[in-house]
């Protein structure tokens, strides 16, 4: 490339998932002391330029929701439900008109928000009241391009992350078919841009960061940019034996294709790479129309099989 070109990339990928349904979810876990919490948790008990813990409204804010209660599952619950629901005429206003203010998690104090504001606020009350949260990036299944939706976790001692989705006043949240691209660190929080759709709503994540000194990704409307299509969650129930073996499959046969992905491949070599990409594609279509692995299986080893006759 020259320098300043520019170039759009296409590219697909697939992920298998395992839902978390939290059915061992506690009902009550104390709020924590600072000092109990684990050492790699503490990061994310920080003030940034959109998570304004010590913010005075947000401070104050949070030790309402609070009050005497000490169970840090129903601080969750409140902290969730006023997230979504405070100042909800003002965000109707704001969608209506897409007059939407900055995301940080002050001004959505002051006249809510949309995802990103709302969790920006969600994990502010959290670390206002010495509880580790973060801002999650993820995927949502819709019918339409805008695909990018914003959550939180917190951390539960003694239980782990949980996810909340205070956009929709959820938690714990089932992922489902979300899935999550991005686990916000603080200095992520502060590496914000202007929203693709509502010109004044700032503080939002970028998609994806590049490290590098001469590259850098460019942003431009994702009418005519960034689209991401996702397909129905299936499940399908097998045995731990076969499971594991597909499961290895795919991650040999996936090693193949990344191996064989950025080689010059030509005559027979290349045959043999097309051959086995289609016949990989072909096993995912199986998977997402069978109620069994045994066609996936078969697919995968014939895509294996099409990868091991190439010789370089």
């Amino acid at each position: 490339l020259n320098a300043s070109e520019r170039v759009l990339l296409h590219f697909y990928f697939w992920v298998l998932v395992k839902n978390d349904e939290y059915g061992d979810f506690p009902d009550f876990v104390r709020i924590p002391k600072v000092k109990t919490l684990p050492e790699e948790t503490l990061k994310w008990l920080a003030s940034t330029e959109v998570v304004q813990k010590d913010r005075l409204l947000i401070r104050l804010r949070s030790w309402q929701l609070r009050g005497l209660n000490n169970n840090l599952v129903r601080l969750a619950d409140r902290i969730a439900m006023f997230t979504r629901w405070h100042r909800y005429g003002i965000y109707l206003l704001q969608l209506y008109t897409g007059l939407f203010g900055s995301q940080d998690a002050f001004t959505t104090l002051l006249r809510n928000g949309e995802c990103p504001g709302r969790s920006h606020l969600g994990v502010a009350l959290f670390r206002a009241q010495n509880v580790p949260a973060r801002v999650l990036m993820g995927t949502v299944q819709n019918t339409f391009w805008y695909q990018m939706h914003w959550m939180t976790e917190y951390y539960l001692p003694g239980y782990g992350w949980v996810l909340t989705d205070v956009h929709k006043a959820s938690t714990p949240h089932e992922p489902k078919k979300q899935i999550i691209m991005r686990i916000c660190h603080p200095w992520d929080e502060n590496n914000t841009r202007t929203d693709f759709i509502f010109k004044h709503m700032n503080a939002i994540e970028n998609w994806f960061w590049i490290d590098h000194d001469t590259v850098q990704p460019v942003y431009i409307d994702c009418v005519e940019g960034s689209k991401c299509n996702m397909v129905n969650k299936h499940e399908i129930l097998t045995d731990e034996l076969t499971a594991g073996y597909a499961m290895y499959l795919t991650k040999m046969v996936f090693h193949q294709y990344q191996q064989y992905l950025g080689m010059n491949l030509t005559g027979e070599n290349l045959i043999h790479f097309k051959k086995a990409l289609a016949i990989q594609k072909q096993a995912i279509t199986e998977f997402l129309s069978n109620d069994t692995p045994d066609q996936f299986i078969l697919f995968i080893e014939m895509a294996y099989n099409e990868y091991k006759q190439i010789n370089v």
